[in-house]
């Protein structure tokens, strides 16, 4: 038998392989369904990679003369099937170009078809002939070879060893080519260019999409809304609720929060959210059905066969609940991931079923869907960047997340900057990318991915952060540029007015500064990104929260001329929040946990630090209170309770509460310098509103129905000097944007 030498039939091309004998193309290792003309264009452009193939060379070998067809309709519908299947696109073209009114060219790079060894039709060896003997007579030549045939010289030994070697040599090579093509990685996914699908910039979070819808929650209007895949309006969507009112309108201190969509895109998972404590978990018809209550629940998703929902607690549990309700199954305790007072977000099943995957702290973890094999992902991956958000694409193949440096969080849900994907494709001989793929870069920061419920769509949230503060004219009564316009929040200043304090945004540098703004000090740098900073009475220091290590909110003090910062309560593991000074700076104020030893349980109460003693006592009946104001002359401390529904002052004399009349669902509130007073933003009425302590009602100071607020917490007010409101301004753009996963 002769070995010669043949083109391996397979050819290849970015991620498609193509069999040219069998007329097969596989995308990553999976068969196409193209068959007929389209994969025979292919198979013609490819013979002659980046030369054009006019359209009548293409009709002579497709369609003979004598072939009764509209040949241009066939060619026209041929190309048209195989870009579709392909993802080209005629404007863009990445594989086929077209030359107008003369063919086509396949402008793609072709990888060379690798050497295969053939075994083709029986042959002779000749060896050397031996000498005859005398006994022996010698025989013709043609007798050896068959009538006719003609003699053949001998060959050497010499010759033969060196064609031996040589064809194993081939071999060899085949073969090490072969394995190593089998077990190479399979090919990378990639992101072709975002389409913007929603414009206007209203603050809104992308939830779920039942391939026909995307669902939303709308956050300036506190409502849930849903809007066509493909791009239109955005419409609300009517929830009712005990104790809500029609289209989602809430009592002080709750909001309507949509957390996922069934799968055939029914009935929504809708949290009621008052407090983390009590937020309660409902499933709601979208075509009116009534409502029925599931379970006390902070974050929760629905299976992929809509039978079974699994929801995290308030206190770091993971459990498992029929979607009709019933009694629920617990997956795994607060302890289980041993991670001190975090608390499960984004939980996710499999495609399958099998596996369910969540976020804890900053990072991703994984359990079997019966609560087994509770681990880490990626735990020695980029160790410094946040990782989150995570969802399947529908075949399973690749696991979506959140990840990046940027320290954002807060109601802009960007924990992470870029997207990223785990190949998880199986059942190919060739393996899986090991490290995640980084599907996203630039400026753009992207939300969790959605992906679609069929093909290759992804759905994400896209800001890009561009901002500047204001500040409220008295006289003109509009909101005019501060600072320069600088791009800032968490401004604050000194008790002598001559300096001022305040966080870059987005990049969450402390700045000191003059209070015109120049002489610029840095006072910090990654991976702090200070929030709600106040300067100490005597303008030494300056006290901010900021997420320890272990990702809780931490109360922090630093040198107003830089330095280390340091912890205010180094034994207590916190969360630490809203820290303030009081006005003579011998103790802090500050919303601890209620239970310092019971976990992550969420109730809080605000204690008192002396800084003198370091001892820490609570304030009477602030259970459930938070963000505490010492009054500037000492005598009140002002707290917000559950949800901030209502606004009250603790007299540190008469040692009880006074709830104050403003009226709203409150955050920031900010003491005016002569203590008569606070202002709040009263986010129902979209305002700034000014709240006398002696019982009258709260005046609205600012209109801000249609300001675009921005910042780590998505909104953020604060005072000058002279009692005139700064807000920060959004001026960049939040859109939701299609992306193809090819």
């Amino acid at each position: 038998m002769e070995t010669a030498v043949r083109p391996d039939p397979l050819v290849h091309f970015k991620n498609f392989e193509l069999n040219i004998c069998t007329r097969e193309l596989y995308r990553n290792g999976l068969k196409l369904k193209v068959q007929g003309h389209p994969i025979d264009v292919l198979v013609i452009l490819l013979e002659r990679p980046g030369e054009l193939v006019t359209r009548e060379a293409l009709r002579n070998r497709l369609w003979p003369a004598d072939t009764f067809v509209d040949f241009e309709h066939g060619l026209n519908n041929s190309i048209n099937r195989l870009r579709e299947t392909l993802g080209d696109r005629a404007d863009e073209p990445r594989f086929i170009e077209t030359l107008p009114r003369l063919g086509y060219r396949f402008i793609a790079p072709v990888q060379p078809s690798s050497p295969r060894l053939l075994v083709s039709s029986p042959a002779v060896i000749d060896f050397p002939a031996a000498k005859p003997s005398p006994e022996t007579p010698q025989r013709p030549a043609a007798h050896m070879q068959g009538s006719g045939a003609a003699a053949r010289a001998p060959v050497s030994h010499s010759k033969l060893w060196k064609w031996a070697i040589l064809g194993s040599s081939t071999l060899i090579g085949v073969l090490a080519f072969a394995f190593w093509f089998l077990h190479r990685p399979l090919s990378p996914p990639h992101i072709t260019a975002p389409v913007q699908i929603t414009s206007g910039g209203q603050g809104k979070d992308l939830i779920a999409t039942d391939g026909r819808a995307l669902f939303l929650n709308l956050r300036d209007l506190r409502a849930i809304a849903q809007m066509p895949i493909s791009g239109g309006p955005i419409a609300q969507i009517p929830v009712q609720l005990p104790g809500f009112d029609e289209l989602g309108s809430e009592p002080p201190g709750h909001a309507p929060r949509l957390l996922d969509v069934s799968p055939d895109g029914s009935r929504l998972l809708i949290l009621d959210h008052g407090d983390a404590e009590m937020s309660e978990a409902w499933v709601v018809g979208v075509s009116g059905q009534p409502a029925h209550y599931l379970t006390k629940a902070r974050s929760a998703a629905w299976s992929h066969d809509g039978k079974s929902i699994v929801y995290a607690t308030a206190h770091g549990d993971l459990n498992l609940i029929p979607a009709e309700g019933g009694e629920p199954i617990s997956l795994i305790s607060a302890k289980a991931t041993a991670q001190s007072g975090q608390l499960i977000e984004d939980p996710s099943f499999s495609p399958d079923g099998s596996r369910i995957r969540f976020t804890v702290g900053h990072g991703l973890w994984e359990v079997a869907a019966d609560g087994s094999n509770l681990h880490g992902l990626l735990e020695h991956w980029h160790t410094s960047s946040w990782k989150c958000c995570g969802r399947w694409t529908p075949n399973g193949e690749f696991f979506l997340f959140l990840s990046g440096e940027t320290r954002l969080k807060g109601p802009l849900f960007l924990p992470g900057t870029q997207l990223w994907a785990i190949d998880e494709r199986s059942g190919h001989l060739r393996p899986p990318i090991a490290q995640p793929i980084q599907l996203t870069t630039g400026p753009t920061l992207w939300g969790p991915p959605i992906p679609a419920r069929g093909g290759h769509e992804i759905f994400s949230r896209g800001v890009s952060l561009r901002s500047e503060l204001v500040q409220f004219d008295k006289q003109s009564h509009q909101l005019l540029q501060y600072l320069g316009g600088r791009s800032a929040e968490f401004v604050d200043f000194s008790q002598d007015g001559n300096f001022v304090a305040f966080v870059s945004f987005p990049e969450g540098i402390l700045w000191r500064a003059n209070r015109d703004g120049s002489g610029l000090v840095q006072l910090t740098q990654p991976p702090f990104y200070p929030k709600l900073i106040h300067w100490s009475p005597d303008g030494s220091q300056i006290l901010f929260t900021d997420e320890s290590p272990m990702g809780l909110e931490t109360a922090y003090v630093v040198s107003s001329r830089g330095g280390t910062p340091m912890r205010v309560l180094p034994e207590d593991n916190g969360p630490q929040q809203d820290a303030n000074w009081s006005p003579d700076g011998t103790k802090v104020v500050l919303s601890l946990r209620s239970d310092l030893g019971a976990g992550p349980a969420l109730s809080q109460v605000i204690r008192i630090l002396d800084l003198g003693s370091h001892k820490v006592s609570p304030v009477p009946d602030s259970e459930g209170m938070s963000s505490p104001r010492w009054s500037p002359d000492g005598r009140f401390i002002a707290a917000l309770t559950t949800g901030g529904a209502e606004l009250k002052i603790f007299d540190l004399q008469s040692k009880g509460w006074k709830a104050l009349n403003a009226g709203g669902y409150l955050q920031f509130p900010v003491w005016s310098k002569d203590s008569r007073s606070i202002y709040a933003l009263l986010f129902q009425d979209h305002g700034v509103f000014q709240i006398p302590i002696n019982g009258q009602k709260a005046e609205r100071v600012i209109d801000l129905k249609d300001f675009r607020h921005t910042g780590w917490y998505g909104l953020w007010l604060g005072l000058d000097p002279g009692d005139a409101p700064i807000l920060l301004r959004d001026l960049g753009e939040d859109e939701i944007y299609q992306l193809t996963l090819e």
